[in-house]
């Protein structure tokens, strides 16, 4: 029997070696792995998030369509990652390319090692911009707000701060 087909959002990053050429290079070994690229978004650099003292980050949402379960998904996503060389340097620290599933579906998952939606994508203009870019109506699943909801609030948000 064949499994489904799901929806998910990628978020892609990198910034060490060639961000770009490496973004593209993910994209690639996602799809040799049967993950079609339905949609990408074009690439936004910005400033580390989280540990700050790094150099900026070239990121990118992509939309794509697979049969893979979230954590099978994730499996993949972290497979990816070692195979492009990236290894580990603490949290929110600089790397070759980083893989996070920010939705899946509609689905709400909360387990130790996967949390989808990803349970900061309402704070990360880096995620939101490019998700605007590409569906600004899309629904944040718990939230209930769009993307573009999300992206406003968080810009208001900032020029606050």
């Amino acid at each position: 029997m064949q499994r489904p087909l799901n929806i998910a959002w990628l978020g892609l990053g990198a910034n060490l070696g060639n961000p770009s050429q490496q973004l593209a290079e993910a994209r690639q070994l996602l799809q040799h792995s049967g993950v079609e690229l339905l949609s990408q978004s074009s690439l936004y650099h910005s400033p580390a998030w989280g540990r700050v003292e790094q150099p900026d980050f070239v990121n990118q949402v992509i939309k794509v369509q697979t049969s893979l379960l979230p954590l099978e998904l994730l499996q993949l996503a972290k497979t990816i990652e070692t195979q492009m060389g990236r290894t580990d340097t603490g949290k929110w620290g600089p790397r070759l390319i980083d893989i996070d599933i920010l939705f899946y579906g509609q689905q709400h998952l909360d387990l130790p090692n996967l949390q989808i939606p990803h349970p900061f994508v309402q704070e990360r203009m880096f995620c939101l911009q490019p998700l605007c870019e590409l569906q600004p109506d899309l629904v944040h699943p718990t939230l209930n707000k769009t993307m573009q909801e999300l992206k406003d609030a968080l810009h208001t948000m900032e020029e606050c701060s």
